[in-house]
């Protein structure tokens, strides 16, 4: 079973478990002896503690960017293994062979300073660049450590007496951890901008009941007394309100951000449709035109036919070769694909022999620069630029330069065309308008609205410059870095 079915079915659940699990344990208090009720609120605990990480992986393995949700889940993994130790030393527990008073509250102190540092350290750390293998180092190197004191080295101090009770480093304990919940409430008011509003109420709810929840433990002389009761009553509160903040809330964000990616991701296919449909048309317009060539020099006995041949073979390959880039686009998705070095003035020239020119003249700058780009996309942009020049802009004199601008390498596309009129200039990069050479065409513009969006991709700018029934230049921007989106 996938992880994130179990998640669905473990949250489909869950939400009986933590209600019907309160009410049970109240009852075991009130029928059982205290171990039983102990036992049951610290398996409750354990239960969110391990829903919290497995919403957070959830999280982690649907690449929803929420760091804080994640860290948080990490943390929770480490605190339900070691409240999952103390249950088990807890008195009346025989299952470890190590059950005593003492050893179960050394490992509660323990673990209630993992968790109030490890969320103090998240809070402080939140907003820094710091790897996600970073936390779960320290995490991994403080749960190891805290547990070796423990049960190998006996190096962590006693915490209860059987004859005296609790041992001042238990009190004294108490009280730090309460204060450093303080500062992470202080720490959630100060970035409460990051949180979303109902998580936040429930999180301050958390952290105020673990924090009376700490101060009530440093009362109770008995182990089965009062004071234990109402501090584990409290601890109940508290889990229920971060199982209310990050499981259900963190739950419902990972739906939101699939349905969001699903609809996103179907708006990309009907984009990728028609670019599609409007590349494969252009080289097969070219083929077209060529064919029909052929067929005039045939009847009039024309010398170049071998010519017309070859070129269109050679537009066959172009086309074979765009079908070939579509199907690795449809594995590895629309906005991935691999970039390589490409001299640009060679492939210009290449592109150029697959457009079936008439009167045109192509002007191509000989410093054409040396550039880092998918080959399929810069053949995309050029044809479409050359495409929209000579189809739409009507223009016999096309120039392809470039110039260097430090970071990244600006090309222009110069034609003699009839132009754009000013008060369409702004909507030519828009989806799915007209194109703006011609108010009565009835292409659509897409073939600059594809230039957009790869230029786009891959941090570039695109922008024009035209003079009505003179000239239009259009630039695009390649940075000279591989500091590429999602390729």
């Amino acid at each position: 079973m996938k992880i994130a079915n179990f998640i669905d079915i473990l949250f489909s659940r869950i939400n009986y478990i933590i209600t019907y699990g309160f009410i049970l344990i109240l009852f075991l208090y009130l029928q059982l002896p205290y171990v039983v009720f102990h036992s049951f609120t610290e398996i409750y605990s354990i239960i969110i503690a391990f829903s919290i990480f497995l919403i957070s992986r959830h999280i982690e393995i649907h690449d929803v960017k929420d760091k804080l949700l994640v860290l948080l889940g990490k943390s929770f993994f480490y605190v339900g293994i070691l409240d999952l130790f103390h249950t088990f030393a807890y008195q009346g527990i025989n299952i470890s062979g190590y059950s005593n008073p003492n050893l179960s509250t050394q490992i509660w102190i323990a673990t209630r300073y993992f968790q109030s540092i490890s969320i103090l350290i998240i809070f402080l750390t939140i907003n820094n660049n710091i790897h996600s293998k970073l936390y779960d180092i320290l995490f991994q190197v403080s749960f190891i450590s805290l547990l070796s004191s423990i049960f190998i080295l006996n190096s962590f101090p006693d915490a209860y007496f059987q004859m005296t009770g609790l041992t001042s480093f238990k009190i004294i304990s108490e009280y730090i951890i309460s204060s450093i919940f303080l500062i992470n409430i202080a720490l959630i008011y100060y970035q409460h901008k990051m949180w979303d509003k109902k998580m936040i109420n429930y999180f301050y709810l958390f952290l105020f009941s673990v924090t009376i929840s700490e101060l009530v433990f440093t009362l109770y002389t008995n182990v089965n007394d009062i004071w234990n009761f109402i501090g584990h009553i409290l601890k109940i509160i508290a889990y229920y309100s971060v199982y209310n903040a990050i499981v259900v809330f963190g739950y419902f964000k990972v739906q939101k951000t699939l349905i969001h990616e699903i609809k996103r991701s179907n708006e990309v296919l009907d984009e990728f449709a028609k670019i599609v449909s409007h590349d494969l048309k252009n080289l097969l317009s070219s083929i077209i035109g060529n064919a029909q060539l052929l067929e005039e020099m045939i009847e009039n006995d024309d010398t170049d036919i071998q010519d017309l041949l070859q070129d269109i073979v050679n537009l066959g390959f172009k086309m074979d070769e765009l079908l070939g880039g579509i199907f690795q686009q449809s594995k590895i998705g629309f906005f991935e694909t691999s970039v390589e070095i490409i001299q640009s003035h060679d492939e210009v020239h290449s592109i150029i022999k697959s457009i079936p020119l008439q009167n045109e003249n192509i002007i191509i700058d000989k410093n054409l620069p040396t550039i880092m780009y998918s080959k399929i996309h810069f053949t995309q942009i050029i044809q479409n630029l050359l495409f929209n020049s000579i189809q739409h802009g009507e223009a016999n004199e096309i120039q392809i330069l470039s110039s260097d601008k430090n970071e990244y390498w600006e090309f222009e596309v110069k034609d003699n065309g009839k132009g754009i009129p000013e008060h369409q200039k702004n909507r030519l990069f828009k989806s799915m308008l007209k194109n703006l050479y011609s108010v009565d065409s009835k292409n659509y513009g897409i073939g600059l609205i594809i230039v957009k969006k790869i230029v786009n991709l891959y941090n570039g700018e695109i922008w024009l410059k035209s003079i009505p029934d003179k000239e239009t230049s259009i630039y695009f921007t390649i940075p000279k870095k591989k500091n590429f989106g999602q390729l």
